[in-house]
């Protein structure tokens, strides 16, 4: 989780550029935070943890019941669907350390902190889901070609049932939390929860109908533990790999930087993500017969300014020193004089 930063957007312990006088600015809407405001102290901490812990347990408590469910009916789509829960227990632990350990400081091996945490962890549970996928794929294709008795008791009714009730409690509780905190963790649950009401869903009517229909359940519950696993498999790698946010998130970052009073432009850009927050480096040029001490304040401010958009976790500046009607000159369609090596206060 970012550090909490004081009244005038610093990093505790940060001290202002020397000779700092360039005032706050204020911020518009974040399009990183559209329906996901700001976090109280503790609620990143609080909610997603006691959510992974309650979804280990669920998941605990489902794989007990639906083993004996299969047990006691010999079905095919039920034993998949215990199976499907075998992969949330691994599933939420996994997720549970991942909260824990994304939550630590910066330390000398992880300068940047350990934000990667979650997207690996949820790299990790999309592989195990794709084999187990494709393990259910394989009973179910057995059970099609061969004639199995199911034996519809009360008891496994009750326990499909609670199954598919206590899932849609859990995704309620999930999408809340995946919206206040922005967790790709949080989310991750929630559209495995979600698939997990439509796998159980599935297998109890399969089950209920008996025969083969109970087969082909289970051939769908595989198909879908297979596809929502490669689904979200697929959106980790793009964190793991530093994808660029979303445009409208480049463009407010350049706007907050604009904003800097004394800051003329800023002509390059690059952000990506690191784990779930965002880093970004930006070039902003200045008057070149501004004094370094005043050059240095505005890339201190322009620092803090695009740090408070939410999401955002380290801003870099490179300051660029640009002749004073370098805006005059772009404007009338003369030639700008390309900045040399500007006055670094990269941080």
């Amino acid at each position: 989780m970012r550090a909490a930063k004081t009244g005038d957007g610093r990093l505790p312990g940060q001290d202002p550029g020397p000779g700092q006088t360039v005032p706050p600015v204020a911020h518009t809407s974040s399009a990183l935070s559209a329906g996901n405001p700001e976090r109280t102290p503790g609620s990143e901490r609080a909610t997603p943890r006691g959510l992974t812990v309650a979804g280990v347990v669920l998941a605990a408590t489902l794989l007990l019941l639906k083993s004996l469910a299969t047990v006691l009916t010999g079905s095919i789509s039920i034993l998949s669907d215990a199976l499907n829960s075998f992969l949330d227990l691994f599933s939420y632990s996994a997720i549970h350390l991942a909260v824990r350990m994304q939550n630590v400081a910066p330390d000398v091996d992880h300068p940047f902190g350990h934000r990667r945490a979650e997207p690996l962890a949820g790299l990790i549970i999309a592989i195990l889901a794709a084999v187990l996928g494709f393990n259910i794929l394989r009973e179910a294709i057995t059970s099609l070609a061969t004639d199995h008795a199911v034996v519809l008791a009360p008891a496994a009714l009750v326990v499909m049932t609670i199954a598919v009730g206590s899932k849609v409690v859990m995704a309620i509780l999930y999408r809340t939390a995946s919206r206040r905190t922005g967790s790709p963790a949080m989310e991750a649950s929630y559209v495995d929860t979600r698939n997990d009401i439509l796998a159980s869903s599935i297998a109890f009517v399969g089950f209920f109908l008996g025969g083969h229909w109970d087969s082909v359940a289970a051939l769908l519950v595989g198909v879908w533990v297979i596809y929502s696993g490669t689904r979200v498999g697929l959106e980790n790698i793009h964190y793991l790999m530093g994808r660029a946010p979303a445009a409208e998130v480049q463009e407010e970052i350049r706007s907050a930087a604009l904003r800097v009073p004394g800051v003329k432009d800023v002509p390059f850009l690059r952000a990506h993500f690191v784990g779930d927050r965002v880093d970004a480096e930006l070039h902003v040029t200045v008057d070149e017969d501004m004094p370094l001490r005043e050059a240095h304040a505005i890339s201190e401010t322009v620092k803090r300014e695009v740090e408070r958009i939410p999401d955002l976790q380290y801003a870099f500046v490179h300051i660029e020193p640009v002749p004073s009607n370098s805006n005059e000159r772009a404007r009338e369609g003369a030639p700008v004089p390309q900045p040399g090596a500007g006055k670094s206060t990269r941080r």
